[in-house]
């Protein structure tokens, strides 16, 4: 996934590493319904509270 970003030669060039959590894409097709904004906001807040070295999100 992280090769398809085109921030990912930055990261390297200062010495981050990108800890990806979730990809997707949305089309403008109405609102989101709560079930799925809890879906993915769970996921993501999931890596983060399982990865102990975070300097930034």
């Amino acid at each position: 996934m992280l090769d398809r970003v085109a921030s990912t030669e930055i990261f390297k060039e200062v010495g981050a590493t990108a800890i990806p959590t979730i990809h997707t894409f949305g089309l403008s097709s109405g609102a989101v319904t709560e079930e799925t904004y809890r879906y993915f906001a769970d996921k993501i807040l999931h890596v983060l509270r399982n990865e102990t070295d975070i300097d930034g999100i």
